[in-house]
């Protein structure tokens, strides 16, 4: 793995938020200990939570099979959603990265055999054309900014290549902080033509926050009680209270859950 990268002070910050929040036993317990951080995609006969956070990177690809490699894995986290794209090639052919050393060294446990660099997606250190696919799973809103991602993902994807995304639009502009003003869209169609803006074939872009986020808040609320009920104490109630902040705060500010898929042209 290779390190040779050094965040920005936003990228910092989120760092420190998902570094501590992966690592927490709520948070572990919740996936499984599986990799996954996803809402996931939460389908009739789903209860557990790793099961759906797969389901929804399957969902991802489904439009752009047969899958071939290689195949760019952005933004992995602690690489559940690596280890997926597995079923479809050999790890050789997966590249993941992140710019959190904490959750690539996570991923790498588990998805052994995939390579991991530590990289930001806004600048990927990668040749033109070296790649069939791109994976990004509910990070791109991080990003400074979607547009400069998607120009990098242009150059880097091979003729025909595809990049599958999952998406956060919110009701008004969330803290600078943590998302860039400049990624925030009112409008649908505005958030469409990013798309092709950066030279890509227009998007199929669908709307699925019933079966992605209220699916993962209904999962969260009843296993936020289970540990309370499990072991009472002031830091299961302080877990579930925070979880409970979380939820509504979520449910107030997300104004749309989206799966993205589109390609470079061919010519």
């Amino acid at each position: 793995m290779h390190t040779a990268f050094t965040p920005s002070a936003v990228q910092a910050n989120l760092n420190r938020i998902y570094d501590q929040g992966f690592a927490s036993d709520f948070h572990e317990e919740f996936f499984s200990h599986s990799g996954f951080s996803n809402f996931g995609y939460w389908t009739p006969g789903l209860s557990q939570p790793a099961e759906a956070a797969e389901a929804l990177v399957l969902e991802l690809l489904k439009p752009v099979q047969p899958i071939s490699g290689p195949i760019l894995d952005v933004a992995c986290g602690q690489g559940g959603t690596t280890r997926t794209l597995c079923k479809f090639v050999p790890a050789s052919d997966i590249l993941a990265i992140n710019i959190s050393t904490k959750q690539l060294a996570a991923a790498e446990r588990n998805a052994p055999g995939c390579q991991f660099r530590a990289m930001s997606a806004t600048a990927l250190d990668l040749p033109d054309q070296s790649q069939a696919g791109i994976l990004c799973v509910e990070a791109v809103f991080h990003f400074e900014t979607r547009r400069r991602f998607l120009k990098e993902a242009l150059r880097v994807l091979k003729p025909g290549g595809w990049l599958a995304l999952s998406d956060v639009r919110f009701k008004f502009p969330p803290p600078a902080r943590i998302i860039p003003p400049a990624n925030h869209f009112h409008h649908l169609r505005e958030y469409a033509q990013i798309y092709t803006d950066a030279g890509f074939e227009p998007a199929v872009i669908r709307s699925v926050l019933k079966p992605t986020w209220k699916g993962c808040r209904n999962a969260l609320r009843a296993y936020a009680l289970k540990r309370l009920k499990r072991q009472p104490s002031p830091q299961t109630f302080k877990e579930w209270s925070m979880n409970e902040l979380r939820c509504q705060l979520y449910d107030a500010v997300f104004s749309d859950y989206l799966l993205v898929n589109v390609r470079k042209p061919l010519a």
